[in-house]
């Protein structure tokens, strides 16, 4: 009496290992019609580069990121230093490194040119991160509208349309 317990834990353990090897193999019929085709959309992206393997399970696609094909879209997150006094300075502070410039070759409206005197809100001395056209925009409140020109790498501002009423005035402090 004393083998049988044992001789059962043997049976359970060798029937236990064996009969996970065991492999059920299922046939599964598949409707061709039933399989979705999804038609060939037309992508206005860039066509994706070559991949390039970075390491044993890691590849990159060799393609210009966003920031690099439009540098108004670089993610930035500034603190803009005490010697930043001006809204305009502010703006020059941020497009230093961008490769972009503020338009000061035509004259402004007498808007604009009130919004660059203005000083620069403590609140502004921090931004982001957030993309640089965010930035620019954001020191420039709602009132004014970025414009860029990517031909010659300029930026500026305008009225906002909803501000361009003929009643609407803006006076300029002279300091």
């Amino acid at each position: 009496m004393s083998r049988n317990p044992l001789i059962l834990t043997i049976i359970l353990v060798w029937t236990i290992l064996f009969s996970g090897c065991v492999v059920q193999k299922k046939s599964i019929k598949v409707d061709p019609a039933a399989i979705a085709v999804k038609p060939k959309v037309k992508s206005t992206a860039a066509a994706p580069g070559p991949l390039i393997q970075t390491g044993r399970y890691s590849a990159i696609t060799a393609t210009a990121t966003e920031a690099q094909i439009n540098p108004l879209r670089v993610i930035i997150a500034v603190t803009i230093p005490r010697e930043v006094y001006t809204v305009r300075q502010a703006i020059k502070y941020l497009l230093r490194r961008s490769g972009y410039r503020l338009t000061e070759s035509k004259p402004q409206a007498a808007a604009v040119a009130g919004l660059f005197s203005l000083p620069l809100p403590q609140v502004h001395r921090q931004l982001g991160p957030m993309p640089l056209d965010d930035a620019l925009g954001t020191l420039a409140g709602p009132a004014f509208a970025l414009q860029t020109d990517p031909l010659h790498r300029t930026v500026g501002y305008a009225l906002a349309e909803s501000y361009r009423k003929p009643d609407y005035r803006v006076e300029v402090a002279h300091e």
